[in-house]
C-alpha cells in the first residue's frame, strides 16, 4: 500500500547498529540506519513530531534529504508495511514543496 504526506523537514542521522535486551531478557540486535525527522501539521493545528527510519542501503534517498536545509516543505511517498505486530511506513521518494 503506497501513500503519501506533506511535512516540514527537520533533519537525517545516521544511527550506529546496536543491541538491546528485551522483557524476556533476548538479546536483539539491530543493524544501521538513518532517522527522518520531520514535522506533521494536522488539520487542527497541532504539530506532531515524526520520525522515520530508512535502511541504510537507501543511499540515493538519504543524499535527497541531505540536500534539505531545516523547515523547508517536503512531500514524501511511503510504503505502507502490515506485519502481525505491527504497521510500519518506510519513506520511498522525497520531493520539495514549493510554497
Amino acid at each position: 500500500m503506497k501513500c503519501q504526506g506533506n511535512f516540514v523537514f527537520k533533519s537525517v542521522e545516521f544511527v550506529e547498529p546496536g543491541e538491546f535486551k528485551n522483557s524476556s531478557g533476548n538479546l536483539i540486535k539491530y543493524p544501521a540506519s538513518y532517522r527522518l525527522s520531520v514535522d506533521e501539521l494536522q488539520d487542527d493545528g497541532k504539530i506532531i513530531d515524526v520520525k522515520f527510519k530508512i535502511a541504510e542501503s537507501e543511499t540515493n534517498l538519504v543524499n535527497q534529504l541531505r540536500m534539505f536545509k531545516p523547515y523547508d516543505k517536503i512531500g514524501l511517498e511511503c510504503s505502507v508495511k502490515f506485519y502481525s505486530n505491527g504497521v510500519r511506513v518506510i519513506p520511498e521518494k522525497v520531493q520539495k514543496i514549493e510554497k
